[in-house]
C-alpha cells in the first residue's frame, strides 16, 4: 500500500495535482459504469424471465377462458 501512495505522490509531482485527480475521477466514473451494465444486464435477464412466466400464465388463462365459453355456449363438458 505504500508503493501506491509513493506512485501517487510521484504522478501528482511530475504531472500535478489537477491532473492526478482527473485520471482518479476518470477511474472511479469507469469502474461505477463497469457495475451499472452488470447489474443492468442482471436486471435484464430476471425481467426476460419474468416475461416468459407471465406468457405462459397468459397462455394458460386464454386457454382456460376459451374452455369456459365453450362450455357456456353448450358446445363442451368438462371432462
Amino acid at each position: 500500500m505504500e508503493s501506491f501512495f509513493q506512485e501517487v505522490i510521484q504522478a501528482i509531482s511530475t504531472v500535478g495535482f489537477p491532473a492526478v485527480c482527473c485520471i482518479c475521477m476518470l477511474y472511479m466514473m469507469f469502474k461505477n459504469q463497469e457495475r451499472e451494465d452488470q447489474r443492468f444486464s442482471e436486471l435484464q435477464e430476471s425481467d426476460n424471465q419474468r416475461l416468459l412466466t407471465l406468457q405462459e400464465v397468459i397462455k394458460d388463462n386464454t386457454a382456460a377462458i376459451n374452455e369456459m365459453i365453450g362450455i357456456l355456449k353448450g358446445g363442451n363438458t368438462l371432462d
